[in-house]
């Protein structure tokens, strides 16, 4: 049977005295009704949408439409779920998944291209390297690079980046792990086993890559998008270190410090910092997880507050930080300054503040707390919807003594 604090009816019954209507120029607590378009914003009654619709109007429809595209992605894969798999062909075709069009081998790291042709990664860069050596390589055109034709059909789909499609064919699946995982049970009972497929062939193709294209100027993103993904896997072993080694890559004197000359390459810098110090505090590791989180902010110090995404992360993860060393009313303090304040909405913005909380025995502050969260974190998420909802009904529980 299920506990009657985890549903929708209870919900509505017993948290709206923790809302504070949205409009700005009421901000009554008590909201008592909710933007059915996003799911997001709550009001006291129309006249008070009404009101903030201008300034609401744009993410409301934002909202709206990715929801509209995750159900048709959704659809796709409920599509696939009984597909068969193809056997292997007994002959392959030169540029098919299997067979390099270039040396008619099985590609260790390969590479698709837009045309659907697929080539090794060490004959498209050896294209590439030649063009460039011959001066042949495309002009930019408005200050972007183009793409060589591919050696098999002609058309234009080999770009510089080459590393970049691998990670885009990565990325493809580690996106499906988690559009699964965020709305496991509309894939129930098959969420268990796409999100572990995923997973894995997301991180086969990476690891191949990693082990062979370690020269590549974009290794660096290649292998952030590896940590990345072990994180999700919850290998924050992994992620940890392959982040101490992509970091200390920008640092003076590293291969790839030029890029701290200019602010997209500082940025980077401040993102590779920021998921290093991540997976350090996964793996329980948070003295070390502060030391980077404090280098990283002094080195990059001028991209600070001008990267609102990345800005989100690091603080959020500085307040799980300071959770972790039982420093409690500076979690509490960053984690609703900063993390709240910025997005309400982003997934457990809420729960290291109400775990500091509770810590330092200020129970009802935590329930309250995780009561705003079940309302306002990712209402498109159900996995972090019913954590959220299961942190609040323990604390509740203890509450009541049991």
């Amino acid at each position: 049977m299920t506990d009657p604090i985890l549903t929708d009816t209870w919900l509505l019954g017993n948290t709206r005295e923790y809302l504070q209507c949205d409009n700005a120029n009421c901000g009554k607590p008590g909201a008592r009704k909710r933007c059915s378009g996003c799911d997001i914003q709550y009001y006291c009654d129309k006249t008070c949408q009404r009101g903030a619709w201008r300034e609401h109007k744009n993410i409301c429809k934002h909202t709206q439409k990715l929801k509209k595209d995750t159900d048709a992605q959704i659809a796709v894969i409920l599509e696939e779920v009984d597909m068969p798999d193809l056997d292997d062909a007994a002959v392959n075709i030169p540029g098919d998944e299997n067979t390099c069009a270039v040396c008619l081998d099985k590609p260790v790291v390969r590479v698709k291209l837009s045309c659907n042709h697929h080539f090794c990664y060490e004959c498209l860069s050896m294209q590439c390297a030649t063009a460039i050596e011959a001066g042949t390589f495309p002009e930019p055109v408005n200050n972007e690079m183009q793409n060589l034709p591919c050696p098999l059909c002609r058309a234009d789909t080999v770009p510089i980046d080459i590393l970049g499609l691998v990670r885009a064919e990565a990325k493809f699946h580690s996106d499906r792990a988690n559009l699964v995982l965020q709305h496991r049970s509309r894939f129930h009972p098959h969420a268990e086993d796409l999100i572990a497929k995923a997973h894995s062939q997301a991180a086969a193709i990476m690891d191949q890559a990693i082990d062979e294209c370690k020269e590549d100027p974009f290794y660096t993103s290649l292998a952030f998008k590896r940590a990345e993904l072990a994180a999700c896997m919850g290998d924050y072993t992994l992620g940890a270190d392959l982040m101490a080694e992509t970091t200390a890559r920008f640092q003076q004197g590293g291969r790839d410090d030029f890029h701290m000359q200019n602010s997209s390459g500082r940025a980077n810098y401040y993102n590779h910092f920021r998921l290093h110090a991540h997976c350090l505090l996964g793996a329980n590791r948070a003295s070390e997880a502060k030391d980077v989180l404090q280098a990283g902010a002094q080195l990059v110090e001028s991209e600070l507050g001008m990267h609102p995404k990345i800005d989100r992360h690091f603080y959020a993860d500085s307040t799980w930080c300071m959770y972790q060393l039982g420093k409690y009313e500076q979690a509490i303090s960053m984690g609703q300054d900063a993390v709240i304040e910025m997005n309400r909405t982003y997934a457990q913005s809420h729960k290291y503040v109400a775990l500091s909380q509770q810590a330092m025995g200020r129970l009802d502050d935590a329930i309250t707390t995780m009561r705003q969260a079940v309302c306002h974190e990712t209402p498109w998420d159900a996995a972090n919807l019913q954590e959220n909802r299961e942190l609040l009904a323990q604390f509740l529980r203890e509450s009541e003594g049991e």
